[in-house]
């Protein structure tokens, strides 16, 4: 290794004699262990494989913060949400507006992680176009993995809904349909039972709907046989166990006698503006607020998955359109 003078004004290369021993050791620093010449050449290639690895690495760090907290991209797979989303259009979810919510399990060893909460910039409210994971049909106490839905929130915490002749109320006044919602067959009469309608036993159907309160986190229900139905599935789920029974008209959780619960969760409406072809809270009830995961932002792609061609399929007009 080449060894370079602190004060060349008083040696040169020309006047400097080496003498046997710094000979010595030149011919000895020649070569390194393995016999190859002075590691230069091994330092630079592993210098830039370390820089290599700093770009792949770091790179793929930050898509999975901007992932996490930041944005998320989303495919529209059918039309419920017509024509505000139609299939075929790709859009980016902002998770920051409402805080991210971070939980899993270490890898290999199963041992599950404790959820962590982003604070957000403000809670969802009525009228925004949220993504959330789906809660699970009304006897599911789980929200299954990996299934997450879009729709329109038509009413929050501790508000009044109804639906009239297929006119939504919400604390008795009436909300209009959004800019690009729609109708597309005329309203089932009153009295007439969907199926699979929730809750199960009301006897209401999607166009005429309600009145039902939806939960607030603090608020109290007053338990009884005819409401029960309402509240079974969101107790069960809050305490993660079928834990509500009722015997001879009387409720219990987990064996002791009550007629009140103290909701512990916000809880959520949801509509797909495409009001006659969406499955939606009409049908499997409230959304937790930990559910959801982010606001529907903008479009930015769009094809028509009924086109054959790139170039036909592609809808230029709905690229960077705002989701409102």
């Amino acid at each position: 290794m080449q060894q370079y003078h602190d004060d060349p004004e008083n040696e040169s290369p020309e006047e400097h004699e080496p003498d046997q021993h710094e000979l010595k050791n030149d011919e000895s620093s020649g070569q390194s262990d393995d016999g190859n010449e002075t590691g230069n050449p091994p330092r630079r290639k592993k210098s830039k494989f370390s820089a290599f690895l700093f770009l792949l690495i770091i790179p793929l760090i930050l898509v999975l913060i901007l992932r996490t907290f930041v944005v998320e991209a989303s495919l529209i797979p059918t039309s419920s949400m017509e024509e505000t989303l139609l299939p075929g259009d790709f859009m980016m979810v902002n998770k920051l507006v409402f805080g991210a919510r971070i939980s899993g399990e270490i890898p290999w060893v199963g041992i599950a992680l404790p959820e962590i909460k982003i604070p957000g910039f403000r809670s969802p409210k009525a009228s925004d176009v949220v993504v959330f994971r789906f809660p699970g049909e009304k006897n599911i106490i789980h929200p299954p993995e990996g299934l997450f839905y879009v729709k329109r929130i038509v009413a929050g915490p501790g508000d009044t809904l109804e639906i009239r002749d297929k006119a939504l109320y919400v604390n008795s006044e009436r909300v209009g349909l959004p800019p690009l919602g729609k109708f597309t067959r005329t309203a089932k009469q009153k009295g007439f039972r969907t199926e699979g309608i929730f809750p199960a036993g009301s006897g209401w159907n999607e166009d005429n709907y309600g009145p039902l309160v939806i939960p607030r986190a603090g608020s109290i229900l007053y338990l009884n046989p005819e409401n029960l139905e309402t509240y079974k599935m969101l107790i069960n789920r809050e305490l993660l166990k079928y834990a509500v029974e009722m015997k001879n008209d009387s409720i219990s959780i987990d064996g002791i006698k009550i007629d009140t619960y103290t909701v512990q969760k916000n809880y959520y409406f949801m509509l797909g503006d495409n009001r006659d072809d969406s499955y939606d809270s009409r049908f499997w009830g409230f959304v937790p607020e930990d559910l959801i995961t982010g606001k529907a932002w903008f479009i930015y792609w769009s094809v028509n998955p009924l086109s054959q061609g790139l170039l036909e399929s592609l809808r230029p007009a709905r690229i960077f359109q705002c989701i409102e």
